[in-house]
């Protein structure tokens, strides 16, 4: 700034000072000539009188004007001329009278023209006689009212010239002393002025880095130190403002980070001004600055483009549901409204939208619908047998023996159904629902859990020829956790294997311990479970074939409840069949820091 403001000064110094030499030459010049021209101008009428006094005595042509003009030229130092009405020359006193007659006609002479229209012409040019410039006016001469010729005078411009030469010597002296002197006070007065300013600068340009304890430390006793003192202010002020800022943004940032729903808020040439992490989430968008782009140029997923872009385009307030099945099915309910201005015009800044993601919810409605479904058909179905034969033993079967102990005991069977049925209802919603079943911590004896298990099954196994095979390693980890379900996990998976496995069949059951996850292994040698059935069977009244589950006396809930419990222990489960050739689930359960070993 200091170079600039000196350069500034030098600029107009220099234009100023030539202007003043320039126009103030130009003045003296102009005087200088319209002096030299009045002074030619009477001194033209004296000669035009004298001359004239002559004409009354004889011609123009006769008189001896040689003499005359040397006379005159040397009094007041300038040539003289006269010429007669032709424009033939009669004397001059810068050429020999000798030499007269090889002067040109001065018939064309501007001047003489003039002269010869009855005024006082005027003319500056290159003398062909002498080569010298020459001023030239001349005057008419008369006798008897005729204009018979006319007197020039010619003032030699050297003396102008030499004249100019000096003035504009001492001006360019006075021009390059002033100069000289400008330019000290001009780099004086640029200093004083730019080193505060350069102070001020230098202070916000610390202050723009982030350091606010910067202050300004101006003393000239001006408006510059007036300013100096604002922009401390200023700084202060400025300070408290962005660290109430900082504040609140961080509060908002992290309200908007905590809220698990997409937000985003546009203007309204559809530019996104907010949009929160879960929104990117749930709209696939990977770009991580989003603010001032348009909001359906970052969304790749063409259903939810679509959605949004209609959204904005109709205006709409209120909620509409999305169904994106690429990458990965979602169903997303999309919230809309005004960003109005909180004043009296409520002027519309642009639109504000809440994306839920509700994909489990509707699933889960789904399930529930399905549920209350299958529990209605797999209640109704025993109890429409027991009310059915309740009936018809009351319309009059209930007489004969054989007929009413038949009927008896198909209602005895169904109701043991309808009992397991509920009963496995009630497990798998303790399950589901039971916090604090999750939070159990008892110390489980696996092995010794297993062989409980097994033993309770082998009775039913025993009755149908099947052989129950344990490999249980003796120095097994105890497992902390709800002890009640550990058992029903490894029960239902027992017992589903011995009841789907054919007389005279086996039944193996193993327990190992790899790296830091305990595996369990049930496998038969049953009809085995079809291919396309395996990813259902987890699921609740799946069954692979009805009838044959009925006559066994399934619920259809048992795996879904070996899930629910793997699931609870962070655990996974898996199951291999192949028709004809039997079925095997493995149950793997993380060793964590919850699992010690414990001597059996």
């Amino acid at each position: 700034m200091k170079k600039k403001l000196f350069m500034t000064y030098m600029v107009l110094m220099v234009v100023g000072f030539v202007l003043i030499g320039v126009l103030t030459h130009q003045f003296l010049k102009d005087n200088y000539e319209e002096d030299l021209t009045l002074h030619l101008a009477s001194n033209l009428k004296l000669l035009k009188l004298n001359v004239e006094k002559k004409l009354f005595e004889e011609e123009l042509e006769g008189i001896d004007f040689h003499s005359f003009v040397s006379e005159i030229s040397e009094t007041i130092d300038v040539r003289v001329t006269v010429i007669d009405s032709k424009g033939k020359v009669l004397a001059d006193s810068e050429v020999l009278e000798n030499d007269l007659f090889d002067m040109e006609n001065h018939q064309n002479r501007s001047e003489f023209k003039e002269a010869l229209d009855g005024f006082v012409g005027k003319g500056i040019r290159t003398s062909a006689t002498v080569n010298i410039d020459y001023m030239y006016m001349a005057i008419p001469l008369e006798k008897d009212g005729e204009i018979v010729g006319a007197v020039r005078l010619a003032y030699p411009l050297v003396r102008i010239n030499q004249i100019n030469r000096n003035f504009i010597e001492n001006i360019l002296l006075s021009l390059f002393i002033a100069f000289g002197i400008s330019l000290f006070m001009a780099y004086r007065y640029s200093k004083r002025i730019t080193e505060p300013i350069l102070s001020i600068a230098e202070s916000a340009k610390q202050i723009s880095t982030g350091d606010f304890e910067h202050k300004v430390n101006v003393k000239t006793g001006d408006e510059i130190e007036a300013l100096g003192d604002a922009f401390n202010v200023m700084t202060e002020r400025l300070k408290n403002n962005i660290s109430m800022l900082n504040d609140e943004h961080l509060n908002l940032q992290s309200i908007l980070t905590s809220i698990s729903e997409g937000l985003v808020a546009v203007d309204n040439e559809k530019r996104v001004m907010l949009m929160n992490y879960s929104c990117k989430e749930i709209l696939g968008v990977d770009d991580r600055d989003v603010y001032g782009k348009i909001l359906t140029d970052i969304i790749e997923e063409p259903a939810a483009r679509d959605m949004v872009s209609s959204i904005l385009e109709n205006e709409e307030i209120g909620s509409r549901e999305v169904v994106i099945r690429e990458p990965e099915h979602m169903v997303l309910k999309i919230s809309s409204g005004k960003i109005r201005l909180d004043t009296v015009k409520r002027e519309i800044l642009g639109t504000i939208m809440v994306i839920r993601d509700i994909t489990e919810i509707r699933v889960l409605e789904d399930m529930r619908k399905d549920f209350v479904a299958n529990v209605s058909h797999e209640l109704k179905t025993p109890l429409t047998s027991i009310s059915g034969f309740v009936e018809t033993l009351k319309g009059g079967a209930m007489y004969d023996e054989n007929v009413r102990d038949r009927f008896l005991d198909i209602i005895e069977i169904e109701s043991a159904r309808l009992y397991r049925l509920i009963d496995d209802l009630l497990i798998l919603s303790n399950i589901e629902t039971s916090q604090l079943g999750k939070n159990r911590k008892d110390a489980i004896d696996m092995g010794k859990a297993i062989e409980e298990v097994c033993e309770m099954v082998d009775i039913t196994a025993e009755n149908k020829g099947i052989k129950i095979k344990r490999r249980i390693p003796e120095d097994l980890p105890s497992l902390y956790g709800n002890r009640d379900w550990f058992k029903q996990m490894v029960l239902n998976l027992v017992d589903n294997a011995v009841k789907y496995t054919s007389d005279g069949g086996e039944v193996f059951v193993s327990v190992y311990k790899f790296d830091r996850d305990l595996f369990i292994k049930v496998k038969d040698t049953g009809l085995g479970i079809p291919e396309n059935d395996i990813p259902r069977i987890f699921e609740r009244f799946y069954r692979v074939d009805k009838a044959r589950s009925r006559d066994v006396g399934g619920t259809g809930l048992g795996l879904a409840i070996v899930k629910h419990i793997v699931i609870a222990f962070n655990g996974e489960i898996k199951a291999r069949s192949e028709e004809g050739k039997g079925s095997e689930f493995i149950v793997k359960i993380p060793l964590n820091e919850n699992v010690q070993n414990i001597p059996r």
